[in-house]
């Protein structure tokens, strides 16, 4: 299993903020909310550095005004468009269930909107903070143990035993070493990803690849741009890892409440 970021390896950036004291106790709330999506989903949220994120996996199935989002299932339909589509990840109706919807990028940059109202998928800088935040505040947390701390602790043969040791989907793969102990319940779960090249599935319980909402542009491109930044927890690391990917590529969202 071949993780994403042999592709194209970029580390999340170093955090610039002064540790937590006892004045900014606000910033981080164990008081966990819940918001729910036009299809009647209802998802567990936490606040962290003064932003409500979504707990796990979008799953919707419309836009926020009600349109729907084109479901493909044929590879070649996959490939091709350039519209926003959903996917579940090998058709079956239980691993969407268990990991929520993959889409591409062009479903994410909608402007029908693909989160719930009130809500939008967060921008590369958005998550740039949420990390850095966590980094610079937390004496025990580090570049090199963040994704370790956001993982959700279900896995194949987790050491911490009792709910989190299990094979029954949504869990991780098992890992002796980098394995998950979401410490701040961000829950992060190995939905895998659709290649836009051929539509094929790959890499549930290895790896839990989000979009963002920010376009890669390479100046040396002319034209649109054909890329955009994700963030990526992997099996094999304890890193959250930074990367640009094509449009046309089906990762999972979360989303996080506007300000």
């Amino acid at each position: 299993m071949f993780p994403i970021i042999l592709i194209l390896a970029v580390m999340t950036v170093a955090a610039t903020c002064e540790k937590l004291g006892d004045d900014d106790d606000d910033n981080l709330d164990d008081v966990e909310g819940t918001v729910t999506d036009i299809d009647g989903n209802t998802y567990q949220t936490i606040v962290i550095a003064n932003q409500e994120w979504m707990a796990e996996n979008l799953k919707v199935t419309k836009y926020s005004n009600g349109d729907p989002v084109p479901m493909v299932l044929h590879g070649d339909d996959w490939e091709n468009t350039t519209n926003g589509a959903y996917a579940i990840y090998d058709n079956n109706e239980n691993m969407g269930m268990a990991y929520g919807a993959l889409y591409n990028w062009h479903a994410v940059a909608d402007s029908r909107g693909l989160c719930p109202f009130g809500w939008h998928v967060p921008s590369d800088d958005e998550w740039t903070h949420f990390t850095s935040y966590l980094i610079g505040n937390f004496d025990d947390v580090t570049e090199d143990n963040l994704g370790i701390k956001l993982k959700s602790c279900r896995q194949i043969e987790s050491p911490l035993g009792e709910g989190c040791n299990t094979t029954t989907h949504p869990r991780w793969e098992s890992a002796s070493t980098h394995y998950g102990t979401d410490d701040f319940g961000f829950s992060g779960l190995p939905g895998g990803v659709r290649w836009y090249h051929f539509g094929n599935y790959d890499g549930v319980g290895y790896y839990a690849v989000w979009w963002t909402s920010s376009e890669f542009l390479d100046p040396l491109w002319e034209g649109e741009a054909e890329a955009a930044w994700f963030r990526e927890l992997n099996q094999n690391f304890g890193h959250v890892f930074q990367n640009f990917e094509w449009k046309g590529n089906g990762f999972n969202v979360r989303c996080v409440k506007n300000v």
